[in-house]
């Protein structure tokens, strides 16, 4: 597909590099498949280097270890969402009011 514009890549490695510095998961699991955060320069390298977050990822680490420093706190969780559970297993994930606003924005 086409390249994303210059100001959303930046963006996108912006949140990578807080992720892989904010989240515990995240940086254990880019840790465990060999990936330091500093190797990711452009989103090719995101796309090439960098394992996808799946059921596995979700069942292996805990609710607040795939938050922001580890723990769910207030101010930035506002919402707890879960999935249906049709695998037999619900998954729960955090979101937080500001997340929601920018995703129903766009």
């Amino acid at each position: 597909g086409e390249p994303e514009p210059e100001h959303l890549q930046k963006k996108l490695l912006a949140l990578f590099r807080a992720a892989a510095e904010l989240v515990p998961a995240f940086s254990d699991m880019l840790a465990e498949a060999g990936v330091s955060k500093d190797e990711i320069v452009t989103v090719s390298d995101i796309r090439k280097k960098v394992p996808l977050m799946d059921k596995e990822y979700l069942k292996k680490y805990s609710l607040p270890q795939r938050c922001i420093g580890g723990a769910i706190c207030v101010g930035d969780v506002d919402f707890c969402h879960v999935s249906s559970g049709s695998s037999g297993e619900p998954t729960f994930w955090a979101r937080s009011a500001l997340s929601e606003i920018a995703i129903a924005a766009r």
